[in-house]
């Protein structure tokens, strides 16, 4: 029995419909294939237009192809002169108007200013007289009383020798001077750090006890002194060794001999507590400095070793000492002038009656030349010890 397959309304609805989409889809694609086929044939013209353009141009390419050869060639012959030229635009000084001044250079530049002043007068005041000391050192004088004025005639380094084999007061009076200095110096510098120290705190009437200590700077710079209580009085001030006889430790040698010491160990201690005087006379300038440089150091130091449990002591030797160091050296270089400078010094004292007294106005240039040699010959060994130990903080 055959049985014959026939088609329902619906599914002949569900043909139609697809032949339909079927007979849709190939009119879109139709009419893209045109739009595509449009799209080609302008770019084909585009193209054509675009070689007619460059055939147009290439006449002008190739003129300013013939330039641009003509100009190598033209650069080519003048790049010496060109680079002459360059050479001289790019100066240092040009170079240097270009960039910024650095802000150490600005630094440097202030403190150039701050000298500027000094240098003056060091040309002005200094420098003329020191270079007579140099022509009487090395010259006689002979002195024309009727025409007046002088002549100066070569000596031959006479006065020299005479200084170093004849005259025995002036080896004796730099051997003096020189000890002097090697404890003095130390016991200043002491003196003063402690002072400072001191100083530095907070207490009432401190503003005073600064000033006191800062006095003698003041009341021993010769003019004040002179008017206030005349030169007599005057040369007693200025005098350490005169100075310190007012204040004398009484009794301390008949105690030290008790203890059976040397006689050599009772003279430098006696010698040391009776120069107590002279160090507060001639430590203000110090102590003012280690209390510039205290105050700088800052207070959070002192506060992280506190929390890591650091002493007084420890904080003194490690936070302190290294952070001052600077003006230590500083301060030891001052004092060490000053020790050669001062007039109590049996050197200078020597010097000056040299000149004053005897009128050996040539023999006095010599003797101040090679102290001045021999003051700048310890300082710059003191300098070079020292600054080994300094600590330079870097901000």
């Amino acid at each position: 029995m055959i049985f014959r397959k026939r088609f329902a309304p619906d599914d002949e609805i569900g043909v139609n419909g697809e032949i339909e989409k079927l007979e849709a889809a190939e009119a879109e694609a139709a009419e893209e294939a045109v739009e595509a086929a449009e799209t080609v044939e302008e770019a084909a013209e585009t193209v054509e237009e675009a070689v007619e353009s460059v055939e147009e141009a290439a006449p002008g390419i190739a003129a300013a192809e013939a330039e641009a050869e003509e100009e190598v060639e033209r650069i080519t012959v003048l790049e010496p002169a060109y680079a002459g030229m360059e050479g001289a635009s790019r100066s240092p000084l040009r170079r240097r108007g270009r960039h910024k001044m650095s802000y150490e250079r600005k630094k440097g530049l202030y403190g150039y200013g701050f000298i500027a002043i000094w240098i003056v007068g060091v040309l002005t005041f200094f420098i003329r007289p020191l270079i007579g000391v140099f022509e009487f050192a090395f010259c006689d004088i002979n002195i024309n009383q009727q025409v007046g004025g002088y002549t100066l005639s070569w000596n031959n380094f006479e006065w020299i020798k005479y200084a170093f084999q004849t005259d025995p007061s002036f080896l004796r009076s730099m051997v003096t001077s020189f000890l002097s200095m090697f404890y003095s110096v130390p016991g200043i510098v002491i003196f003063s750090l402690t002072i400072a120290v001191i100083l530095n705190g907070k207490f009432r009437g401190r503003t005073f006890a600064r000033a006191v200590f800062f006095l003698p700077v003041i009341v021993t710079s010769g003019v004040v002194i002179s008017i206030i209580q005349g030169d007599s009085m005057s040369t007693v001030v200025l005098s350490g060794s005169k100075g310190g006889s007012m204040v004398q430790a009484f009794g301390l040698s008949n105690f030290l001999y008790s203890l059976n010491l040397q006689a050599d160990i009772v003279n430098f201690i006696s010698n040391f507590t009776n120069q107590m005087f002279n160090f507060a006379w001639k430590s203000g300038v110090q102590i003012l400095l280690f209390i510039a440089a205290l105050q700088t150091i800052s207070p959070d130091l002192y506060e992280a070793s506190s929390i890591e449990g650091a002493t007084a002591w420890e904080d003194f030797w490690k936070i302190t000492i290294p952070m001052i160091s600077p003006m230590i050296l500083l301060a030891s270089i001052y004092t060490i002038v000053d020790s050669f400078t001062d007039y109590s010094s049996s050197t200078m004292t020597y010097i000056t009656d040299q000149v004053k007294n005897k009128g050996r106005i040539e023999y006095g240039s010599v003797l101040a030349i090679i102290y001045s040699l021999l003051a700048l010959a310890v300082i710059g060994i003191v300098y070079v010890i020292i600054d080994r130990l300094v600590f330079y903080s870097v901000d």
